[in-house]
């Protein structure tokens, strides 16, 4: 049909010409699309600071980031003592206020707050980015 058109025809002329409605056409044309590969350097979009594919695919939180930051976390809390450990996991994986932490271990909401400053603080000291 390009032939003797002289230029691609439309889905609705190639429906005709197929004798099939037009959003088969359609959809056969886009899953035609799927057998050409695109380089991950090709841009997305127009424009001189265009992102290319590559850049949508890059994610700093990947499995990969989150484990490495896993073990260095793990590495960081072994050298807290067991107490420390313990109001710090209560406070962001149990997400417990001071208040709720004070009343469990039996100190002051400003005896917490002084010891998960500490803690933290300890943690920072040997996370070193």
């Amino acid at each position: 049909m390009s032939h003797d058109l002289g230029r691609s025809p439309t889905p609705s002329e190639l429906a005709t010409h197929l004798e099939l409605d037009v959003d088969t056409v359609r959809e056969g044309l886009l899953a035609a699309d799927a057998y050409r590969a695109s380089s991950l350097e090709a841009p997305i979009g127009g424009g001189d600071d265009a992102l290319t594919i590559a850049d949508q695919l890059t994610d700093d939180t990947s499995e990969y980031t989150k484990s490495d930051d896993r073990l260095m976390l793990k590495g960081a809390l072994a050298e807290l003592s067991p107490r420390d450990r313990d109001i710090v996991r209560m406070r962001f994986v149990d997400e417990l206020t001071q208040s709720q932490i004070a009343e469990r271990i039996g100190v002051s909401q400003m005896q917490v707050s002084r010891l998960l400053a500490r803690a933290l603080e300890q943690l920072r000291n040997h996370i070193v980015i």
